[in-house]
């Protein structure tokens, strides 16, 4: 579905700002009473934590 091995995902600057982005967006939901829309960002914002912070496969050496 998503291809999180792609090399622009291997800073962590920019993993780190992937998983902002969806938190911000959840709790701008959140906070103007958006059910639907508030958890599509929870999930998408838990999936991006675990993906791309805890289970991210580390930089390949050459």
């Amino acid at each position: 579905m998503f291809d999180f091995t792609h090399p622009w995902y291997q800073p962590l600057y920019r993993r780190i700002g992937v998983v902002l982005v969806c938190a911000i967006l959840f709790a701008m939901d959140a906070w103007s009473g958006n059910p639907f829309w508030m958890i599509l960002f929870a999930a998408a914002t838990v999936f991006t934590f675990w993906t791309l912070i805890l289970t991210f496969p580390p930089k390949p050496k050459d």
